[in-house]
């Protein structure tokens, strides 16, 4: 049986919980709204999905978007498991684990934003 002690801890932490992700998700928003103003960007160019403001067909990009989804899921696990290995004491797996799940967020993120795409210029000066 839960204890009233037991109860409004598990609020606190929920609220602290929560408020960090509102606070995050609006500083967000906000900095969308802000390059918005400055750059006359429409705010619909942010949170619409690129083939609907190209105009393409529903399938482009369909194979990106599974390999962004594994990206996602390894990452997850990776640090999942770094936390639950920290507190088994075993600082080496953990270690391991929480540099993969870094590596592995900035790859999704560069496969997500499409960063490889910026050094193009190498091939063209006679790297190929």
């Amino acid at each position: 049986m839960l204890s009233t002690e037991n109860i409004i801890t598990q609020v606190k932490r929920s609220v602290q919980l929560l408020s960090a992700t509102y606070i995050v998700l609006f500083g967000l928003l906000f900095t969308i709204t802000m390059i918005s103003g400055y750059y006359n960007i429409p705010i619909s160019s942010f949170t619409r999905d690129p083939t609907v403001v190209l105009g393409g067909p529903s399938y482009i990009g369909f194979i990106s978007n599974i390999g962004i989804l594994f990206w996602a899921f390894t990452a997850a696990i990776c640090l999942f498991s770094s936390v639950i290995h920290k507190q088994g004491n075993n600082q080496a797996t953990s270690q391991f684990l929480l540099y993969s799940g870094l590596l592995t967020l900035w790859l999704l993120l560069d496969d997500l934003l499409l960063e490889q795409q910026g050094f193009e210029f190498l091939l063209e000066d006679g790297l190929k």
